[in-house]
């Protein structure tokens, strides 16, 4: 594989929104000579743009957002990337175009973020369940304390871990402790390194009300645990639709409740579900990503070429 120089935008910009972040990204591309600009979110995708107008550098946009109205600034990129099939689909069907569209499954596992320094994690009382994710409400946490709650006492050894920052911290805290729970919901904020927390835990969640393609269920799926998501975007297609992992209705606590019971109360199922969670999971690993993306940047540089050859229309 051939190595192509890139720049990540968001790697190298504090600031956007004016003639400033402008002149600082071509100051970085003069500098930096690179063949490709990436592009994660969309400020960096509008910035991008402009530059590359400038500079007939190539725009590469990776949509992770797509539930986010801004997300159509994403369609501005030379190749846009979308992280599952299912987004591949949404992309379409919102008018993004088919021949600019391409599908990089997202694979963090054996990737430097295995290597990031451990955060210092309190020691973890087993069985655990635990989920990885930001504290607002696009997750779901509440309708996992919810779900965990009306188990609880049917499970008393069981521990729930949540792992993640955000502006519903307070409240889901106080929830669990509404709910009487409070002294088995554990709270740990910012995890640098989920892959400890998740080999150290039993079952991992991920109940999202909408989700393009979550890092941590790859995550959960090679450190060996058995997974529960949610019926929405990528992750039906992340736990091989049923195969490897539990799918349940998106803000259903009944259905969670009775996914969680399920594996709780049994070990020989939850045994299994661990074994079919890291079956094949090495399709998530972070070679193949990089052959993926080394793919998209050699049609972007292709796409690139052949119209300033030939002009638009030969697109």
């Amino acid at each position: 594989m051939t190595k192509i120089g890139g720049l990540g935008i968001e790697d190298h910009l504090n600031v956007f929104g004016d003639l400033a972040a402008v002149r600082q990204l071509l100051r970085f591309c003069a500098a930096f000579r690179p063949d490709i600009l990436h592009a994660h979110m969309a400020s960096g995708a509008l910035l991008g743009y402009v530059v590359s107008k400038l500079t007939r550098i190539p725009l590469v946009n990776t949509v992770h957002n797509s539930f986010d109205r801004k997300s159509q600034l994403m369609r501005l990129g030379r190749c846009i990337v979308a992280v599952s099939a299912a987004e591949q689909e949404l992309l379409l069907r919102r008018g993004f175009r088919a021949d600019r569209l391409h599908l990089v499954v997202n694979g963090p596992n054996g990737s430097p973020r295995e290597s990031f320094e451990p955060s210092e994690l309190p020691g973890i009382s087993r069985p655990a369940v635990v989920t990885v994710c930001g504290l607002h409400p696009r997750k779901g946490i509440d309708y996992l304390i919810r779900a965990f709650a009306r188990v609880a006492s049917d499970q008393p050894d069981w521990q729930l871990y949540i792992a993640g920052t955000g502006p519903d911290a307070e409240s889901l805290a106080s929830r669990a402790e509404a709910l009487g729970i409070a002294h088995r919901v554990h709270f740990l904020g910012f995890v640098s390194s989920p892959r400890q927390l998740l080999s150290a835990c039993e079952i991992f969640v991920l109940a999202s009300l909408a989700e393009p393609g979550a890092l941590a269920v790859s995550e959960a799926r090679a450190a060996g645990c058995a997974v529960i998501g949610t019926s929405v975007g990528g992750i039906p297609e992340q736990l091989e639709y049923g195969r490897a992992g539990v799918l349940v209705d998106p803000a259903n606590v009944v259905q969670l409740a009775a996914a969680l019971q399920s594996l709780m109360s049994d070990p020989e199922q939850l045994a299994s579900a661990q074994q079919r969670a890291r079956r094949n999971s090495e399709r998530f690993n972070i070679d193949r990503v990089v052959r993926d993306y080394d793919q998209v940047y050699r049609h972007a540089l292709a796409s690139s070429a052949l119209e300033a050859n030939f002009g638009p229309a030969a697109k």
